[in-house]
């Protein structure tokens, strides 16, 4: 008998039992991980079979499968020889599907923990391959640099050299990358790498427009005995260079060949864009629509084939072409937004084009062509707002009749009739009050007109521009500025605009546009560009100080009207100073006036809130964000109390910050003030002292400036143990408050404490200091910021 005979193992003996669970088990982990890798295979052979450039959904579904099977080999047979084989799959099927955060973890994890695995390699190239895709170039160049170095298998060492030109290609390095696949196609005798490599070269010259080289290159991927998806990209990618080199009948030949190919089926939707774009580049819309058309009623699965109808879309047939809004079954939402394009871009029919946008959005489209159609949507819902404020009339002036008794008659009647013949709907007064309080609401309405039509006009002008990519119709609107409103700083705004314009689409003549800008505007900043150095030196001086002058009138104007009581008024030059000077000192104060203006004189809290928000965000760091975020906190604005908690304690170092300040500035004016008797002399020194706290005037601590005290508004209780409470103690204590015109006491004086308790003198403090007051006014019913005598009296009423 030999060894075996006699070590022969009963079948009822426990040592049998155990070994028969060993062989199961291994079979069992071994049967999961041969399924996994069936799958893994599968999906790599539909993948190299299909025609698409996206993943197919069977290969992507078998990925998953891999991915699912791998993963128990993991989860119930830990410590098997095959987990760093199922860790290798699951990353490469990661990859494969495009999901690549997980598969860099799966390749990390088999490097970190199998350092000796024969699937090294093969990660750190998969890696690499994952930092191109994240544009972490540094890293996989130094990776995949090793690689090539090392003594890896040469097939890994091949894939590493390609993967190196592809990240030239990536960095939109081309001629870099061209000399890399160039080399791959020389050197490496690897089909599958020739291949690629010779598509990249051809794609490498397309992306530096050289298409007659690309042309050349697409050819002869062929020779390489390509994969059925790099076959059709080389052959599409020929009849792309074709379309860029202006050969659109050879192209759209190209794409229709292509079209009736049975082997390319899956990439009909994008061959009909490719010949409509060619029509369209030929300058035949009507065709570029009717191929589109075709595409949104064929069904691939329908009996009209491709063949029938690849001669209406490759020859024009006028007879055969179909209207817009042709009712059809099958949408495309690509064709669909592409119509839409069109209407938008070549006939400028905004309504037409929101029509096809918004069937589109019912066609369940991409994300993509989703986001794209919303955007337009929204850009035309724009446009149609600010055309209603283009086609506005501007105001008419009212007209002051002189009564016949009036000496003045005579002098006046060819003026009076010269003016209603230039305003036939303005109104006619005789009463001359009732005419003044006419002109001074028609200058408001004047003033508005002349800031929101010429701005409504720039920004459909951008909209055009930028947007559409419609740079004629952008240019026909920069026109009507110009045209309507010659002497708004914004018409030469509008004519730079237009050079631009000229310079990069070739639309209009760029030197008369130039010359016309420096002889009409050439006081301006946008005439800067177009002068020598010498004068525009001087004009940098010349702008840098009359925008300063610019600004300072502004704000007086704006200030004036306010002291008036014309809000309204106010509020239109406060935002014209913002919307001209917008890095201006003056901005943060002009936008918290406005919003003081809608809280406390228009009632209209809401829009308060809205400037208060924006100052916040565009000017945190402004002199006005404690009041500001005092009003907001208010509001409720904020989404959470954690939030409300930060801001909270944000307000209150600003605020300690802010009074500190407040108050050396308050003692430092009560030192230079208190010997002055002289109201003149005061009141020239009010024009000329700073003061953070004030919005329009510096307070003084003279009383005959003080028509109205300032009294409590909001009164915040004392906060005191109740031990000082039991004692009764009796007395009062008295502060002199400095009242800002916002309603803050920024500084306390002590004038007298009967009570002798200094605990409670503490508690009055920060009653005061967190109390809310109304502010004094002057005898021209003006807030100023002035001293308040406030008394504590013990114990409490």
């Amino acid at each position: 008998m030999n060894g075996l005979t006699k070590n022969y193992i009963k079948p009822g003996s426990g040592i049998f039992i155990i070994f028969l669970v060993l062989i199961i088990s291994g079979c069992a982990y071994f049967n999961v991980f041969y399924n996994a890798k069936k799958s893994y295979n599968k999906g790599v052979q539909i993948l190299e079979e299909s025609d698409s450039r996206e993943i197919p959904q069977e290969a992507e579904t078998e990925f998953n499968n891999a991915i699912e099977k791998a993963s128990k080999v993991l989860s119930l047979y830990q410590g098997s020889r095959f987990t760093d084989d199922a860790i290798m799959l699951i990353g490469k099927s990661f990859y494969h599907i495009g999901d690549y955060f997980q598969a860099k973890r799966k390749f990390e994890e088999l490097l970190s923990n199998f350092p000796d695995s024969k699937y090294v390699p093969e990660a750190y190239l998969y890696h690499a391959k994952i930092l191109i895709v994240e544009n972490d170039f540094d890293l996989a160049e130094t990776e995949l640099n090793t690689i090539i170095a090392s003594d890896m298998k040469k097939e890994i060492k091949s894939d590493a050299f390609f993967s190196l030109a592809d990240l030239n290609f990536h960095r939109k390095d081309y001629k870099e990358a061209l000399e890399h696949y160039q080399s791959i196609v020389a050197e490496i005798k690897d089909k599958r790498l020739q291949s690629e490599a010779q598509l990249k070269i051809a794609e490498s010259y397309f992306m530096m427009e050289e298409y007659t080289e690309a042309a050349e290159a697409y050819l002869k991927v062929k020779n390489f005995d390509p994969s059925l998806i790099n076959r059709y990209l080389s052959e599409s990618g020929y009849g792309s260079c074709l379309e860029n080199l202006g050969e659109y009948d050879r192209a759209i030949e190209k794409f229709v060949e292509l079209l009736t190919n049975k082997y390319y089926k899956g990439n009909y939707v994008e061959l009909f864009l490719e010949i409509a774009r060619c029509w369209e580049l030929k300058g035949n819309i009507d065709q570029a629509i009717y191929v589109l058309n075709q595409l949104n009623g064929f069904d691939p699965d329908g009996v009209i084939t491709l063949q029938s109808i690849a001669e209406d879309i490759a020859v024009r047939n006028p007879e055969k072409l179909s209207a817009p809004g042709t009712k059809i079954n099958n949408r495309s939402p690509e064709a669909l937004y592409y119509i839409g394009e069109l209407h938008l871009k070549r006939y400028s029919d905004i309504y037409k084009a929101t029509e096809y946008y918004s069937i589109a959005l019912k066609a369940q489209p991409s994300n993509e062509i989703k986001t794209q159609c919303n955007n337009r949507i929204a850009n035309i819902d724009e446009i149609q707002r600010l055309s209603q404020v283009f086609n506005e009339k501007p105001p008419a002036p009212p007209v002051l009749r002189v009564p016949e008794s009036s000496d003045a008659q005579k002098d006046n009647a060819a003026i009076q009739q010269a003016l209603r013949k230039l305003v036939s709907e303005g109104v006619i007064f005789e009463d001359s009050v009732k005419y003044l309080a006419a002109l001074k609401s028609y200058n408001i309405i004047l003033l508005d007109y002349q800031e929101r039509v010429p701005n409504s006009i720039y920004r459909i002008a951008e909209i055009y521009l930028t947007e559409f990519d419609n740079p004629d119709t952008a240019f026909h609107y920069l026109d009507k500025i110009i045209t309507m409103f010659p002497g708004n700083l914004i018409a030469a705004k509008a004519l730079f605009l237009q050079i631009d314009i000229a310079q990069s689409y070739n639309i209009g003549d760029v030197e008369q546009l130039k010359s016309r800008l420096l002889k009409d505007y050439g006081n301006t900043e946008y005439a800067l560009y177009f002068m020598d150095d010498s004068d525009k030196k001087k004009l940098e001086a010349k702008i840098q100080l009359s925008r300063k002058d610019s600004v300072r009138v502004l704000f007086e104007e704006a200030e004036n009207a306010y002291f008036q009581g014309d809000y309204k008024s106010s509020i239109a030059v406060f935002q014209s100073l913002i919307d001209r000077f917008p890095d201006s000192e003056f901005v943060p104060k002009a936008l918290y006036t406005i919003a003081y203006i809608y809280e406390y004189h228009l009632n209209n809290p809401d829009e308060a809130v809205k400037v208060l928000t924006r100052l916040t965000k565009e000017f945190e760091n402004s002199e006005y964000s404690k009041k500001v975020t005092n009003k907001l906190i208010q509001a409720n604005l904020f989404l959470n109390e954690q939030q409300r908690m930060e801001m909270l304690k944000d307000l209150a170092q600003k605020a300690l910050e802010e009074q500190k300040l407040a108050r050396e500035k308050a003692k430092q004016d009560s030192i230079r003030l208190e010997n002055i008797k002289d109201p003149v002399r005061l009141e020239n020194i009010i024009k000329t002292l700073p003061n953070p706290n004030s919005n329009f005037l510096i307070s003084i601590e003279s009383e005959s400036f003080v028509a109205i005290p300032s009294r409590i508004v909001e009164d915040v209780a004392l906060d005191y143990p109740d031990s000082l409470r039991m004692q009764g103690i009796t007395g009062y204590i008295d502060l002199k408050l400095f009242i800002s015109i916002e309603g803050y006491a920024v500084d306390e004086v002590l004038f007298q404490n009967t009570t002798g308790n200094r605990t409670l003198e503490q508690a009055v403090y920060i009653s005061a200091e967190e109390s809310m007051y109304s502010p004094a006014r002057d005898p021209q019913n003006r807030p100023i910021a002035a001293w308040h005598l406030r008394r504590y009296v013990f114990p409490e009423k």
